[in-house]
């Protein structure tokens, strides 16, 4: 309060109990409580104090807990971005549901191509002789359910949400038994992503492209909101605001024409590779790709700057396996104990922030 006297000690002076200082006890229902009643404040040092015009004073001091204990305590946040998630989340969910024709129809158009590129199967039949006989009949058994029902086949491409909208295929491991097989598949990949790629418009693709880039969004606050221990100034969570507001104005911002061409294929040399998690490693054949100004572009440039906001400018980083201290508010009028609990020093000081909320 306002009217309230308060001083801090940084650490507990030794004649500011009458007891041990209080160590960590468990309830019925296993919280932490402190054994306060056995170490009330001593009155003479409570007088000092009080002669000095301080109604109150906060000690605090390394808590007496086994790190068993405390790693069994729950976890309690204070910030993060939950809700943050939560909406996104819906927002991704309502513009999926928006591009479902177009993605379905997509998804279909490959299927149905990968299905012709890979022709009628072979009148010759396979060898029962050799260690490779096995491995033959297998992969073509596995290339006749393709041909039967292209759709579910799990080598043909795909359009895949990554970060970017990117159109792929599973990775084709090395094989010695089979490599003639498995070059006539890569074949009728590549013809199939020349096929449909033309087909595929340019403004569905970008509006793709732009749900992707909020899915970068959602990985950059997964990671950067994790709890950890660490606080921020002002201006760092303005800073991050505005990061943002500038997000959620590209997202909403209606792209300025019908773009030429969206899809561009890889310019690097070799097979480049995205990681899709459940998936595993997909061969990329092209990627929606609009240019510095489009706004999925923006999107992902403003999700690193915040990102580089969130582990740059964290003050009072601690390990996350450390105690915590034990703070002790007591009343010098009575004087008397009258709050316990376990905090970690910053969230008291930190490099000129007051007390958190």
């Amino acid at each position: 309060r306002p009217e309230t006297n308060f001083t801090a000690a940084a650490e507990a002076p030794r004649d500011a109990l009458t007891g041990p200082w209080p160590k960590a006890e468990l309830d019925a229902e296993g919280r932490l409580e402190w054994a306060t009643t056995q170490s009330p404040p001593d009155p003479q040092w409570a007088a000092k104090l009080r002669a000095q015009n301080f109604d109150y004073a906060l000690l605090l001091a390394p808590a007496s807990v086994e790190a068993s204990v405390w790693a069994g305590q729950a976890v309690i946040e204070r910030g993060g971005c939950s809700q943050l998630r939560a909406r996104l989340g819906r927002a991704q969910e309502f513009a999926l549901a928006d591009a479902e024709a177009f993605l379905d129809q997509a998804d279909a158009n490959l299927a149905s191509a990968f299905a012709t590129a890979l022709g009628p199967a072979s009148e010759t039949p396979t060898s029962t002789q050799g260690s490779c006989s096995e491995a033959r009949a297998s992969f073509d058994a596995q290339l006749a359910k393709c041909r039967a029902t292209p759709e579910a086949c799990p080598w043909r491409p795909r359009i895949y949400l990554q970060g970017h909208a990117y159109l792929g295929a599973p990775t084709m491991p090395e094989d010695k038994c089979t490599p003639t097989r498995r070059a006539s598949l890569e074949r009728a990949r590549q013809s199939a992503v020349e096929r449909v790629l033309p087909s595929l418009s340019p403004r569905w693709s970008e509006r793709v492209d732009r749900i992707a880039a909020l899915g970068e969004l959602d990985a950059v606050l997964e990671d950067g909101c994790a709890a950890r221990r660490r606080r921020y100034a002002p201006a760092s969570l303005a800073a991050m605001q505005a990061q943002l507001e500038a997000i959620r104005a590209a997202y909403l911002r209606e792209q300025l024409g019908e773009p030429a061409r969206a899809w561009t294929r890889p310019r690097d040399e070799g097979e480049p590779t995205l990681h899709v998690p459940g998936l595993g490693k997909q061969r990329v054949y092209a990627q929606v790709e609009l240019g510095p100004n489009a706004p999925a572009t923006e999107i992902r440039r403003r999700a690193q700057s915040l990102l580089d906001i969130i582990l740059s400018e964290a003050r009072c980083t601690a390990p996350s396996g450390e105690l915590p201290w034990l703070a002790l508010t007591v009343d010098l009028r009575t004087p008397a104990i009258v709050d316990a609990r376990a905090v970690y020093p910053e969230s008291l000081i930190c490099e000129g922030l007051g007390p958190e909320g």
